[in-house]
């Protein structure tokens, strides 16, 4: 055997070492000068890419409008992110109140261990907080009057702004 025919061997293998190290590295530089796939999302548009057609039901089936839903969730929820929503998927701040027989979840809020209402599923908290809104005497100023619903939050003698005398005086200078 000669010594020309045992360099082939090498050879080759060399060669297809060098193809597959060039490609590789064409590969990796295209990737990095092509366009990537569409940057993540906010959480907050997360949020509504993911609840908007909850909050939508909802609007249809009470009136409520779903961008006051949805503002309300991404408050109280911290983008869907709070312990409340990830532990308990209580987007809306839901606290127990008499009556409400479900399960149950202890958290520092106005007072330390507060009871909330714990959901099965995040449409759950959507539906109970409509029928809360709705059926609750102290928001009874949201859905009644010409300014209905869209007054939500910005009428003075409504939720929480009733509690919060900066709120309250800014309200009424809007009013």
């Amino acid at each position: 055997m000669s010594k020309r025919s045992d360099l082939y061997p090498m050879r080759t293998f060399a060669f297809l070492l060098s193809s597959i190290l060039f490609l590789g590295a064409n590969s990796v530089w295209a990737q990095k000068e092509s366009p990537s796939a569409e940057p993540p999302l906010s959480p907050r548009k997360a949020y509504i890419a993911t609840y908007a057609k909850w909050a939508t039901k909802e609007m249809k089936r009470t009136g409520i409008p779903a961008s006051i839903t949805l503002a309300q969730g991404i408050l109280e929820s911290g983008n869907g992110q709070s312990r409340l929503a990830t532990e308990g998927n209580n987007h809306f701040g839901i606290k127990c109140h008499d009556g409400w027989k479900g399960k149950t979840m202890f958290v520092d809020d106005d007072k330390p261990n507060e009871c909330f209402r714990v959901y099965r599923d995040p449409k759950q908290s959507y539906k109970d907080h409509s029928d809360f809104l709705l059926g609750r005497s102290r928001y009874d100023g949201l859905h009644s009057g010409s300014a209905g619903l869209c007054g939500l939050g910005t009428r003075p003698e409504s939720g929480r702004i009733r509690h919060q005398p900066h709120l309250r005086r800014k309200a009424h200078q809007n009013h």
